[in-house]
């Protein structure tokens, strides 16, 4: 699980993830004391990009838009203790690889916007 600290910006890296195979992500929002934080209600996006400063989603090799890519917010997740997932299939890494930068943001309901930036390796 991956820690979404409100005031931390970096994420631990995401090593030995074999291209083609699927991978659950899975994140926690939680507030400076560690404490989880309610994203009920919240939009979450996901991305992955080739460079590591890059942000804009149409830059991103994928999203939460893509076939392969699930973002989960519904029942399967505990949204009150800060809980989303990004599900990746076979399909969505088959033939890459090589150093990826993932980043999550969080909108909560208010507007106010959170991101991270981590980096996955993708070997062979």
């Amino acid at each position: 699980m991956h820690d979404l600290e409100w005031t931390a910006f970096e994420l631990p890296t995401v090593e030995e993830f074999f291209a083609g195979d699927s991978r659950d992500l899975v994140f926690q929002v939680t507030d400076d004391n560690g404490d989880p934080v309610d994203i009920s209600g919240a939009t979450v996006e996901w991305a992955l990009y080739e460079r590591e400063y890059h942000d804009d989603p149409a830059d991103a090799l994928l999203t939460g838009d893509d076939a392969s890519v699930e973002i989960v917010t519904d029942n399967r997740v505990d949204l009150t203790n800060g809980e989303w997932e990004v599900r990746l299939d076979p399909e969505a890494t088959e033939g890459e690889w090589g150093e990826y930068y993932h980043r999550p943001v969080v909108t909560d309901v208010e507007g106010n916007r959170a991101s991270w930036r981590g980096e996955i390796i993708l070997t062979v």
